[in-house]
């Protein structure tokens, strides 16, 4: 899903979401590291940032709760939102521009590219050891959750 499973109210936005997931699923999140100028410049505390993924993260642990399929959750840091398309080559600028840590470009796409492969060879095929073993190799990728 781009952008979380439900909007800032709340709202569930995929059908999905309400059912509940039937087979495996990975969510791949986005781990912005934001450091206190960061914050200063954006008018944002900390705390103020931390509240604001309280709706996501609730959805998640919801969804997780009533999943028939195998969750994993997995995040990539420091990464945002357009870490996960073409940005960061074609508009380097979008990823910085509210500033935080990002992965350059080339490695970001390394590790996304690879734990999608791991993940759908060991859920389609039942080769490899999906994600557990590329979280070793690329310190970056941490395994949240599976369920």
């Amino acid at each position: 899903m781009d952008g979380g499973i439900v909007s800032p109210d709340g709202q569930p936005l995929a059908d999905f979401v309400a059912r509940g997931l039937t087979k495996p699923a990975l969510f791949l999140r986005s781990h912005p590291l934001y450091s206190e100028e960061d914050f200063t410049r954006r008018n944002l505390t900390r705390a103020q940032w931390e509240r604001r993924a309280e709706a996501g993260n609730q959805a998640l642990a919801d969804l997780a709760s009533r999943a028939d399929g195998k969750l994993t959750t997995a995040s990539i840091a420091p990464t945002g939102h357009f870490s996960f398309s073409d940005a960061p080559f074609v508009m380097p600028g979008a990823i910085t521009r509210f500033g935080g840590a990002m992965l350059p470009a080339r490695r970001s796409w390394m590790i996304v590219t690879r734990a999608l492969r791991a993940y759908l060879e060991q859920e389609l095929s039942g080769r490899g050891g999906g994600l557990t073993p590329l979280a070793r190799e690329f310190p970056e990728l941490a395994i949240a959750a599976k369920r």
